[in-house]
């Protein structure tokens, strides 16, 4: 096979590396916050329901990409629903709120 089309192969899949990932993320931060992730958060995390609403939007965001990128485990035959994910996500995403810089590594 010519050299030549192995290096441009070779250039693809490393684009297609490093875009998908940041497509993916695009998409899942573009999706509408859920109604009953908004319940979750007013029941469980008590500071939400006094926070203004550019934070809120910023809390929103951070947690889906928080839920994005993190993947949750139950121990001892837990499972891990919808509601502790998102309590997680938000309790970690407070520590960060207001701030630069990433989010988690």
């Amino acid at each position: 096979m010519n050299p030549w089309i192995i290096l441009a192969l070779a250039i693809a899949a490393i684009l297609l590396a490093l875009f998908i990932p940041r497509l993916r993320l695009q998409r899942a931060l573009a999706a509408p916050f859920p109604p009953e992730w908004v319940e979750y958060l007013e029941a469980n995390i008590a500071i939400y329901r006094n926070l203004p609403t550019p934070l809120r939007m910023d809390l929103r965001r951070m947690i889906r990409q928080f839920l994005h990128q993190k993947h949750f485990s139950g121990a001892g035959g837990l499972e891990i629903t919808d509601e502790i994910r998102v309590t997680i996500a938000a309790q970690a995403c407070m520590l960060q709120l207001n701030r630069k810089g990433a989010l988690y590594p």
